[in-house]
């Protein structure tokens, strides 16, 4: 969340006060029955002055076939297995160099 005000500009078109979300999501997971679980979450992340919400991601999954499951909607493909592991549990800040490219030119990721 971001938020900030100027002071002693009171122009018109000058900086002013304002509070943004920024890298916000909100969602949803549910189970539902016969092995599916339903995914949706929001993504209130932006550009400045541009609050809208946009899909993140948007996704059913079904995992009644022993070790396999089946996604189909909108997610993010998890590509190599250093990407699948959480952010809160790497030993460094940023992830290998060599990590992002191959993610970038074989998963079409950002």
């Amino acid at each position: 969340l971001d938020a900030g005000t100027t002071f002693g500009h009171d122009r018109s078109g000058g900086p002013g006060a304002g509070v943004q979300p920024r890298r916000m999501r909100l969602g949803g997971q549910a189970e539902l029955p016969g092995n599916l679980e339903f995914v949706a979450v929001a993504d209130f992340g932006g550009p400045p002055g541009d609050v809208r919400a946009r899909p993140y991601q948007v996704s059913l999954a079904y995992s009644g076939l022993g070790p396999f499951t089946l996604t189909g909607g909108l997610f993010k493909q998890q590509f190599a297995l250093e990407e699948m592991q959480s952010d809160a549990t790497i030993l460094f800040m940023e992830r290998a160099a060599i990590v992002s490219v191959a993610i970038g030119v074989a998963a079409g990721s950002e």
